[in-house]
């Protein structure tokens, strides 16, 4: 049957559109990335008739928005003095470091002036600094900077213990080589405190400290505190502090890494949320210490706050937080509970008491700002967004319906859905996967690439959240439309090609699944296969796994030890080896010539077995022995295939001889004027059964003539069809006689083919023979005649008028038919013969049962026509 829709021009457009497709999904999915709105269901249903303000995306950057303004309320308290920015203001080192405050004061000890520790932060950030610490008897410690350690140590104001010693026992070439050592271990930070390492001693032979080991930092204080002091001296003189070094220059560490984030957060934030830049007013009323922090001058009175409370809930959109959700109040589209625990959580120590934050924007946007952005882009791409998501989502729904039906057909034919496997389908299941995955790692990489061109092409209109973005301060004129555009072609472009390869893949495994080729291609069953041939004939393999371990050890010992004795071994050894493996391959080509002489026909050539051993002497006989018993066997087969072909034509010869005597008589009774109905009747039967035993002779005849391959064909171009329809109106009496109706079906290309014509309408009058004696009377027979690029196939179906209990193997066997009861004509070889015949004559013969109905085809090889411009052929295609 012809399925055009497995054909390849038919896969091809389906994989050219999903590629397509997935272009467009990707496409629509970044363009929604950008949708301000943020609710997708909704930009669906209402279009574009929902104003921003009344949407979800605006809740969530209305929220982004107070969070910054929390962060640069809490960033003003700890950077300013009386509302100004004092770079001169007092830092905790723990206290900023634990809880991220700068209250202006010395409260542990530790401390350095902002600018101190922002000029670390450029100075000495990532810089590491190499600290000996020395533990001291008491169990307290004192701390050198590595440089200073070394200095007294050659000075010998420090010695360490076991130096001293040498030196007390004048081994002075020991004594400067444990010193150098030891002072280079150090450098190289490898002394660790471990209670290994020796203690230290001064110039008098004093222990000073019991142990000694490295302290690195990834911060140098290259500035002292307010006290003048560094770290070292601050660990060395105050007991507080003492043992605790490590811990200060954490403290220090995060401080210089958390402080420049903080002063760029502040010069970014303070001046976009100031009043005159926004559209948005806030109030955060500290109600514990009866604070107000606002961008709105006249909002700054505690006296009037619930006032201006009133006032920010009539500016537009507004949102009131308190520590309690009962007392949340807002008219935008958003969670009160999400509000308030991000209020909390960024608030930090702002948060900590009773407090009233509100939020407002003017959402009459009389200043050009974030808000007055987003509202304008989101009226010019909210029209849009309905098509983009309707678009993908056709996209996305089309894309799985072609991917399940493209497995459902891939690797299946046009013609007869038969499973093909490409090349990449033959390459060990190991390698194809990691050649395809390597392939889509390196286009998945270019695919982020392109994300990243892609978000690089919206970031100057803000951060992206979860449901909507939050825009920098710019104007609607410096979005470029165009631009994101094209990023997103360019990503879109690197996804599409990351896809192609997964298809590639994915369609290969769909295949290999089919042909069931996935564990038996596969490398790992490779290895499985070959360790189990080698443990089934271990007692060969070991024996040589053995002699080439040994052999391998003769030459890594040789290289190990470059001595001459082993050398030699060597040589000797390979020597052995190149005999040994000469003498393989002369004994290996003497079996092969002789399996070759004996496969060819010369049962009676015996393999030379001088010079031959073990295992190939062994096989040369077997193989000899094997060679006398195919003789043996042949002349056997020979003598016994001539005593059937001479009983068969005895036996039809000696059936021939009476059988014409008694057709001959019939005719004669038939020619007297019997009037006896009774005995015409017995003349009848006796002439149906003497031209029935004379076609079963024939067909006897004919069948042995085949088998015994003493049957001469003249082979020429026949057009099948003719053939076809000459043998269709040959039998049409008899199809007509038990109510059968044929029903053809006949290419219009001729059909061709190389046959010999006499032999060729016995096949065919046996398959419409068949057809007549055992097909249900009253049905249809279908005879179908087609032409492919390749071949001219025929086909006759019929439901039978018997079960059909035995296969379609069996039906082609002698002396077999499908009526089991034998109550119809017919010798049971019309179908052998008809088999014998299409087969000797190039073709292919089969048979298909299916319940009652059954099936005949043969197939030849198409001839194509000779033309009188040419007499070449075409090449097959």
């Amino acid at each position: 049957m012809n399925r055009w829709y497995r054909s390849a021009p038919c896969k091809g457009i389906l994989i050219v559109l999903e590629h397509v497709l997935v272009a467009v999904i990707i496409i629509c999915f970044m363009w929604g990335m950008i949708y301000p709105g943020g609710e997708y269901g909704k930009a669906i249903t209402a279009g574009s008739k929902a104003e921003y303000e009344d949407t979800k995306g605006f809740g969530k950057n209305m929220l982004e928005a107070a969070r910054e303004v929390l962060q640069d309320i809490n960033d003003s308290r700890n950077l300013e003095t009386d509302g100004v920015y004092d770079k001169d203001k007092i830092v905790d080192l723990q206290e900023f470091a634990e809880d991220g405050i700068i209250s202006g004061e010395d409260k542990n000890g530790v401390a350095y002036h902002i600018k101190d520790l922002l000029k670390i932060s450029d100075d000495g950030y990532n810089d590491s600094k190499s600290i000996v610490v020395c533990k001291k008897p008491d169990e307290t410690y004192h701390y050198y900077e590595l440089d200073n350690f070394e200095s007294l140590i050659n000075q010998g104001k420090l010695m360490f213990t076991e130096a001293y010693a040498m030196q007390g026992s004048g081994d002075t070439e020991n004594y400067s080589y444990y010193v150098e050592s030891s002072i280079d271990e150090l450098k190289r930070g490898t002394v660790s405190q471990s209670g290994g390492n020796d203690g230290l001693m001064d110039e008098e032979g004093n222990l000073l400290y019991t142990e000694y080991w490295n302290l690195s930092t990834n911060v140098n204080d290259t500035v002292k505190t307010i006290d003048g002091k560094d770290l070292v001296t601050i660990a060395n003189e105050e007991p507080v502090w003492n043992g605790r070094l490590q811990e200060l220059y954490q403290n220090l560490n995060t401080a210089v890494r958390r402080l420049p984030d903080m002063l760029s957060r502040y010069d970014v934030s303070h001046q976009q949320w100031e009043e005159g830049n926004t559209n948005l007013i806030y109030m955060f009323i500290d109600l514990d210490k009866k604070e107000i922090y606002t961008n709105k001058e006249e909002y700054r009175k505690y006296e009037e706050y619930q006032k201006n409370l009133d006032a920010i809930t009539n500016t537009g959109k507004y949102a009131i937080v308190a520590p309690k959700l009962v007392d949340f109040k807002a008219n935008i589209n958003s969670d009160a509970s999400k509000w308030r625990d991000t209020i909390q959580f960024y608030g930090g120590k702002l948060t900590d008491g009773k407090y009233i934050y509100a939020v407002g924007i003017d959402t009459a946007y009389p200043i050009q700002d974030v808000f007055y952005t987003q509202n304008q882009f989101y009226r010019q791409y909210a029209p849009w967004m309905r098509v983009i998501l309707i678009t993908g989502m056709a996209s996305m729904t089309a894309f799985l319906i072609i991917l399940v039906w493209l497995t459902i057909i891939s690797g299946r034919t046009r013609e007869d859905g038969e499973l093909k496997l490409v090349w990449i389908d033959r390459l060990k299941t190991e390698i194809g996967v990691a050649v395809i995955a390597a392939l889509s790692m390196a286009l998945i990489g270019c695919a982020l690439v392109g994300a990243g061109i892609y978000v690089n092409g919206i970031n100057y209109m803000g951060s992206m959240t979860a449901d909507g973005i939050v825009m920098d301060a710019v104007s609607l004129e410096s979005i470029d439309l165009n631009e994101i555009a094209m990023n997103t072609a360019v990503a879109a472009a690197a996804v599409t090609g990351s896809f192609a390869l997964f298809l590639t893949g994915y369609l290969s495994l769909v295949r290999r699944l089919k042909a069931r080729t996935i564990w038996s291609n596969s490398i790992l069953r490779w290895i499985l296969s070959e360790f189990t041939a080698i443990w089934s004939h271990r007692k060969v393999s070991f024996k040589i796994m053995v002699s080439y371990l040994v052999f391998v050890m003769i030459h890594w010992i040789c290289i190990a030890s470059q001595s001459g004795f082993f050398m030699v071994m060597t040589f000797a050894a390979d020597v052995v080896v190149f005999v040994y493996f000469v003498k393989k391959a002369i004994a290996k080509q003497k079996i092969k010539t002789g399996i070759q002489r004996i496969a060819g026909g010369e049962v009676e050539y015996n393999i030379p077995v001088a010079g031959l051993k073990g295992d190939e002497l062994d096989m040369a006989v077997r193989i000899n022995n094997i060679g006398d018993g195919l003789n043996a066997a042949v002349e056997e087969n020979m003598k016994n295939e001539r005593l059937k072909t001479d009983l068969i034509t005895n036996v039809s010869h000696d059936i021939k001889t009476p059988l014409t005597s008694i057709i001959n008589y019939v005719d004669l009774l038939k020619r007297e004027n019997i009037d006896d109905p009774k005995i015409q009747g017995y003349i009848a039967v006796l002439e149906a059964k003497a031209q029935r035993l004379k076609t079963l002779t024939e067909d006897v005849v004919e069948a042995s003539k085949i088998s015994s391959g003493n049957i001469k064909l003249e082979m020429m171009q026949l057009n099948l069809t003719e053939l076809v329809n000459q043998t269709e109106g040959e039998f049409i009496e008899k199809f007509e006689a038990r109510d059968l109706k044929i029903v053809t079906t006949i290419s219009k290309e001729p059909a061709m083919i190389m046959a010999d014509g006499r032999r060729m309408w016995r096949v065919l009058a046996n398959i419409f023979n068949n057809a007549a004696k055992y097909a249900m009377e009253g049905t249809r027979v279908y005879a179908d005649l087609s032409v492919t690029s390749r071949n001219v196939i025929f086909s006759l179906k019929n439901v039978s008028d018997q079960p059909l209990n035995i296969t379609a193997d069996e039906l082609t066997e002698r002396f077999i038919r499908g009526d089991v009861s034998r109550s119809t004509e017919g010798s049971g070889l019309g179908l052998s013969i008809a088999k014998n015949l299409t087969e000797i004559q190039g073709g292919e013969f089969t048979l298909y049962l299916d319940g009652d109905l059954f099936k005949a085809t043969i197939v030849f090889p198409k001839a194509y026509q000779k033309t009188e411009e040419s007499d070449t052929e075409p090449p097959v295609q």
